[in-house]
């Protein structure tokens, strides 16, 4: 269940099925439960974002599904709805990250700045 945090901290799944948490609690769950479940990495990125309609700042998961625009997907604990990332109208992109490499954007959510590639392990 949703848990507002006092102060923000990113809950392994296991502790956050037990214990509930806030937005960066449900992406991470996430992230790991569809890895576990066949997901490549580089499909999968949690997003940090500004909320357009109150600059409220939250975590969701942006899971790829195939090569095209259409292929993918945003999940938001927010929302009832799985909903193609074409309609991220409401957010504004702040940080991607996955295992592979960190992203940061502009300040309009368009464009990259930096990028940040993790070395391969062995």
């Amino acid at each position: 269940s949703y848990v507002p945090e006092s102060r923000d901290r990113w809950k392994a799944p296991e502790v956050f099925l037990r214990e509930g948490g806030d937005c960066d609690c449900f992406a991470t769950a996430k992230y790991i439960l569809l890895r576990q479940s066949g997901f490549l990495a580089k499909d999968l990125r949690i997003t940090g974002v500004r909320l357009r309609k109150d600059n409220r700042l939250h975590a969701i998961l942006i899971a790829r599904t195939g090569p095209g625009k259409f292929e993918r997907f945003v999940l938001d604990n927010a929302s009832d709805y799985v909903r193609t990332a074409l309609y991220m109208d409401a957010y504004v992109p702040l940080i991607s990250l996955n295992e592979m490499g960190v992203w940061i954007h502009d300040r309009q959510g368009r464009a990259l700045v930096k990028s940040f590639a993790f070395p391969a392990e062995p």
